[in-house]
Order: C-alpha cells, then structure tokens, then sequence
C-alpha cells in the first residue's frame, strides 16, 4: 500500500520596504505562507496496518521551507516562526495571502477553517521549527496522533474508502481493491519569515540556476548565460572583478576553464554567457563571481569607483557568488552505461512545444515536453517502471506519472511527458525501477524480472529549471486540468419525477339510474290500397 504525505500548495505575501531608508534597519515581516500537508493509513484486506502507522498510534514528519531567493538579495533573515492552525489568526491569514484552491481560486478563512481543511486536523496535532536564518530555511515537524474517530473538535478524519472520495486517493484500481481500510487527515501550518535591510556592497548572481543552450552529450560544446547584478550604487573596477568557469567531475576537483572581466555600473544587471566541453561523467558546473578555487573557495573583495575614487572591501556576504548546479551527460549511441545487470537513465531533457530542447528558464502555463531516455543491460527482457516527479520549491517530491515499459536485452527506450510552465523553482525527476517512497523520505528499489542491480545512482536523473510568471498583455489562451477536492463529499440518490395526463379507458359495467315516462306515445294511422 502506498501512504501519502504531501504539501499541497505554498501562498506568499511580500510587504514592500521604501527605497533608500537612511534610518537604522528595523526588524519587518517580508515573507508568509500557509501550506497544508496529509497523512493517510490504510489497512490491508488480511488485517494488517501498513507502515504508515494505525488507530492510535502517534506519527510526524518534516518538511523544508525556504524564503525565495529574491527576499536573500535584499534583506538579512533575523528569525523565522511557524504556527498551527490554533496559533494564527484570520488577520494572519489573510496578509498571507489566504490559500489558493488549485483552479486559482482564493479560499476564505472561514472556509479554510471550518468546512475544507480545519474539522480534519488530527488530535494531538503541533508544529516545531528549526530555522537556519543565514540561509532562509526551516525544517518543520508536523506531530499528531492517529486517531479516526476523534480530531480536536471531536468529529471523524476522511473515510478515503467512501466511493465519493476515491479520486483522492492515490492508488491503483488493485491497491485500492486490497485495503479494507483507510483514513486522512490534514496539517496546516502558517510560516512567517522576520528581516531587516541589506547593506548595498555587493555583488551577487540573480539566476538560481544557469540556461543552457545545446544537448549535454559526453564532448559536445555547451553553451549558456547567468544573470548577475551589480547591488552597489557604484561601477565595478572590471580588471578586479573577475567571473570564472569551473568543472568538477565526480570524485575530482573544481578546474577553471574560463574567467572573463566583469563590468557592472551602479545597480546594473547583466546576463553574462560562458562556454565549456561536455565531459564524460557527471559533473558539477560551477559559476563565480569575486570567488576562486585555490584547494579551497576563497572570496574576493568587491572593488568600485566611487566619486573618482577607488574603494575595494569585502562584500555584504558571499552566499549568492557561486551557482552549482549538478549535471549527467547523455551518453550517445549504444555504449554500455553500467556493466551487466543494471539499468539506468542515461538523458532527460526538457523540449518546447517544437521540438526544441529547453534549459534554465521555462514560461508559466506554456506547455513543454519532458523526453527521457534508458537503457537496460541485462541480458534478458523484462519490464520496469519510469516514473516522472517534480521536486517543488518546499523540497516535497511530487509524483506526476508512471508507464510500464518493456526494455529487451540490452535496449533503450525513450519516453515523454507533458508538462506546464510553472511560476516555481522545480527540479524534473526521471526514474527507473526506483520509487519515492514518502513515508521513509527515501528512494524504493525495484528489481527488474525478478533481479537486483549492480548499482541504483544512475537510476535517476534531475533537471533544475527556473519558472517565471505569465508575460504582461493580453492572456494566452490554454487549457489545465487541476484534481480539487473540497471534503466532505457524500454521495446521494434524488429522485427525479415528471407530471403526465394519462386518459385510460377501462372496460366493465357501470350502474345508472332508469326513470320510466308515463305518457302514452301518440299513434298515427295510414289506410293504402
């Protein structure tokens, strides 16, 4: 059986801080959101709970949030708080933005609280933040007790075996048919981060992730471009500001390959482009601005012209001078991916709506397509599952779908996807005979007819891309279909009824009244021949 855990949507709320505040920086929210998680348990047809836990049983679970990268550019995180839904308020609700039902649409506190998510919260139910202010993160452990029958306002947890809410439900059509059992609940929690301003002496890359041009295939050229800015109000000394390139394969050290001046104004930002070859094994592409490689990172000064004079010291922090972003080669041909007995995801890109191949930046709700290839070298046929996922900004994986396909001996397969732009971070994910299992936060093995590999790490392989919001004008026609669920849901039989005038003509006798005339009827005589 499979359990569910699962954050479901994130709404964000930024509260604008006036430009040029000379004034000492005071602590200020910058940044809220409302998520929703769900547990479920299950029991098997023989009896048995699953490992998702059973009726009174305690159970948690953690989950990562981090503050977008935008709020890091321009403000020092100085603390981070979460509260259950007991702790906030609907004011707090609402300058988070309420929360978005998956067609878009805004869910009113009182709706949220009372009839969609809150008469589910399980008993016992709170919530514990470790934050990591340097960074904009917190880990977040949800704890509660798995009782159905009675939630903290005393009313039961989702019947996931009720016909009207099996769409919910995340199981095949046999998993579903072997549970005799099975219960949900839900865990809101409200996540607020606190700042102050940044200093302006800085010089920081503006792109999470670089856009690359070209396929990765072991030798090609690769090509590609990063956004950086300038966030002083003076222009950099371009012989002192270097931008630099560096590969590091798997199991070896970080080596340049290119630098190149960078020559910034005051507050400009600037997409600056790079080359490099493509090595034969996975890699690190790993992109500076003001930091070398020397046996370790070591940070440059920023220096800038200011009023004629040249001014050089270091800068506000470091945490935004170097992407990393982790990159597999495809392969090519037919070579041999991993010795006998393995199978292995040897590409994934991510194509537009021409075919084209796609990096770095895609475009909300314009449709693409995810192709991913494999290959298998055991000797023999069998079948194996590819599965798709999508890592969302929270660092919850989301399962988008599985195909079984058959591989014969030492063959390749290929395999595609759709997918929508999204206005999120996301990371594509490409699987094979390898499961997320959510419950363990951990990956599943699955043998392949019936044998283990030789190895599991090139049984996946991932793709960073950066979304964007729509472009302004006229909307793009399109179509997307989002599952909503708003519980409960019951399922009711009305009647429907329709008035007719029926004339029917039933055969019989029918006794009536005879009243007899006492006159005597008038004769008339006609005397003929």
């Amino acid at each position: 059986m499979q359990k569910a855990k699962l954050i479901l949507l994130a709404l964000v709320f930024t509260i604008a801080v006036p430009c040029g505040a000379a004034i000492a920086a005071q602590e200020q929210l910058i940044h809220s959101k409302v998520s929703v998680g769900y547990w479920d348990i299950w029991k098997h047809t023989n009896g048995e709970w699953q490992d998702e836990g059973e009726p009174g049983q305690s159970a948690q679970y953690s989950e990562t949030y981090t503050i977008p990268d935008k709020f890091l550019d321009e403000y020092k995180i100085t603390r981070i708080t979460t509260s259950s839904p007991k702790e906030f308020s609907e004011q707090d609700y609402n300058i988070a933005g309420k929360y978005w039902d998956f067609k878009g649409n805004k869910i009113e506190y009182n709706d949220f609280m009372n009839r969609i998510y809150g008469p589910y919260i399980p008993k016992g139910y709170s919530v514990l933040g470790s934050p990591i202010t340097s960074t904009g993160d917190i880990t977040v452990e949800r704890s509660f007790i798995l009782n159905p029958t009675q939630l903290e306002n005393g009313k039961k947890a989702i019947d996931l075996k009720a016909s009207a809410n099996r769409h919910i439900v995340d199981l095949s059509d046999r998993e579903f048919a072997q549970a005799a059992e099975g219960w949900r609940w839900y865990q809101p929690v409200l996540i607020k981060w606190y700042g102050v301003p940044k200093g302006v002496h800085d010089l920081q890359f503006t792109d999470r992730t670089p856009q690359l041009f070209g396929d990765l295939t072991t030798g090609n050229q690769v090509d590609g471009n990063i956004s950086i800015k300038n966030l002083s109000n003076w222009p950099t000394l371009a012989q002192y500001t270097q931008f630099r390139v560096y590969i590091q394969e798997e199991g070896g050290q970080p080596l340049m390959v290119s630098s190149a001046p960078l020559s910034l104004g005051g507050l400009e930002e600037t997409d600056v482009s790079f080359g490099f070859r493509c090595p034969g094994n996975k890699f690190k592409l790993i992109l500076t601005a003001n930091m070398y490689y020397n046996g370790r990172w070591v940070e440059e000064n920023l220096r800038v012209f200011k009023n004629g004079n040249p001014i050089s010291k270091p800068e506000e922090e470091y945490l935004r001078n170097k992407v990393v972003t982790s990159l597999t080669p495809s392969i090519g041909g037919d070579e041999d991916t991993g010795g006998p007995s393995n199978l292995a995801v040897t590409g994934l890109q991510l194509l537009n709506e021409n075919g084209n191949p796609v990096s770095g930046t895609v475009m909300v709700n314009e449709q693409y397509k995810v192709k991913a290839t494999f290959k298998s070298t055991f000797d023999s046929s069998g079948v194996a599952n590819v599965r798709f996922y999508l890592k969302r900004e929270s660092g919850s994986i989301q399962f988008k779908d599985c195909k079984n396909v058959m591989f014969s001996p030492n063959g390749t397969k290929t395999e595609t996807w759709n997918m929508a732009g999204m206005g999120e971070d996301v990371s594509l994910m490409a699987t094979v005979a390898y499961k997320w299992w959510e419950q363990q936060d951990k990956w599943k093995k699955e043998p392949f007819d019936g044998k283990e590999e030789t190895i599991y790490d090139d049984n996946i392989m991932m793709m960073d891309i950066i979304g964007t919001d729509a472009p302004d004008g006229p909307p793009t026609p399109g179509s997307w279909f989002y599952p909503v669920y708003y519980p409960p849901m019951t399922e009711q039989w009305v009647p429907i009824t329709e008035e007719k005038e029926v004339l029917k003509t039933t055969p019989g006798w029918v006794q009536v009244p005879f009243i007899p005339d006492d006159k005597q009827a008038e004769l008339r005589y006609r005397i003929t021949e």
